[in-house]
């Protein structure tokens, strides 16, 4: 018989479709990062899972990407990976049975930003008669925080300490006046997120004693 003319094609690969974080997403903790399940040809007549790569980076052309290899739809970043506040970008591709990396999925942006502390106590701009106990609520993913007072907005040559629970007192003198103090969370991996900011004035008021008459 004759052979039919020369039909031409393209082979391209399937790349995975990002879920979670999507473009333009807020995310307040260390994200998860999800997509969906390809499968892939064998040597053999069936399809098989593979093994994704997934990369990270701020630039989103992917100049110097953080790369991780998992056979899971998903990935949570653990300890020493994860991310400071700011815009990233990530993108995920498959790896097949001959470890060769497909084709990398559209690119997703999102911008990751830890919420600051709530404060709790002493109240806004509250005056207390003596050295008032500092506290706040609990963050997820917080590891400890850190703590700044001084008797100047900007901080200037502030009282600091960094403590793992979610009150401090702090143990040296404080003259009477008023005072500024912020706190924030640090994450295991050192990166910080931003202040809270509340105000107090020491030694302010006057105390009543009740008057005793026999």
């Amino acid at each position: 018989g004759r052979l039919t003319e020369v039909i031409s094609f393209v082979k391209s690969s399937v790349a995975p479709t990002p879920l979670s974080p999507i473009n333009d997403a807020v995310v307040n903790q260390q994200p998860t990062f999800q997509w969906s399940r390809v499968l892939t040809p064998t040597d053999m007549p069936l399809l098989a899972a593979p093994r994704y790569r997934v990369q990270l980076d701020k630039d989103p052309n992917f100049s110097d990407p953080v790369e991780f290899t998992t056979a899971s739809t998903s990935y949570t970043l653990v300890y020493r990976e994860s991310l400071a506040d700011g815009t990233w970008y990530w993108r995920v591709a498959v790896i097949d049975a001959n470890k060769q990396v497909w084709s990398f999925s559209p690119a997703q942006q999102f911008y990751k930003e830890y919420l600051p502390p709530t404060p709790r106590q002493p109240a806004q701009g509250s005056a207390s008669p003596g050295i008032p106990l500092f506290r706040w609520d609990a963050l997820d993913g917080a590891a400890n925080y850190t703590i700044e007072i001084a008797n100047n907005p900007l901080f200037n040559q502030p009282i600091t300490a960094n403590t793992d629970h979610t009150a401090y007192t702090p143990t040296g003198k404080l003259n009477n006046s008023e005072y500024h103090w912020r706190v924030q969370m640090v994450d295991k991996d050192g990166n910080r997120g931003p202040f809270v900011l509340g105000r107090v004035t020491i030694g302010a008021g006057n105390i009543y004693l009740p008057v005793v008459k026999r």
